[in-house]
């Protein structure tokens, strides 16, 4: 004969759901690598070893496969001056844990929150 779970079980299950809807260290630690990642093909790509067509698919494969599922955010955009400005956050949180900017074909590249 069968119980239930005990309520000690219950609160522990709550706790753990709790932990999955806010950032842990885990959650920010995967935002910097795979910021790392980009990163690096963003350099890639201002050095002109990748095209911009080849960098866009591979961010989106990053992003399928690893920027999703690890419950980071990615956004890029374009800067008046003609940068790409790309920020990774940890969903939910407001400020990005990495932020760079590349000017592809020229070389350029900065990081500016890392």
């Amino acid at each position: 004969m069968s119980v239930g779970p005990l309520p000690r079980e219950d609160a522990d299950k709550d706790k753990d759901k709790d932990l999955l809807m806010h950032p842990t260290l885990l959650h920010i630690h995967s935002c910097k690598i795979i910021g790392r990642k980009l990163a690096r093909l963003a350099r890639l790509c201002a050095d002109g070893i990748l095209t911009v067509p080849q960098f866009t698919d591979a961010v989106l494969e990053i992003e399928e496969r690893q920027i999703h599922p690890s419950g980071v955010v990615v956004s890029a955009t374009n800067t008046r001056e003609d940068w790409t400005n790309v920020s990774l956050k940890v969903a939910g949180c407001a400020e990005p844990c990495v932020v760079f900017e590349f000017l592809p074909y020229a070389g350029k590249f900065r990081q500016l929150v890392s």
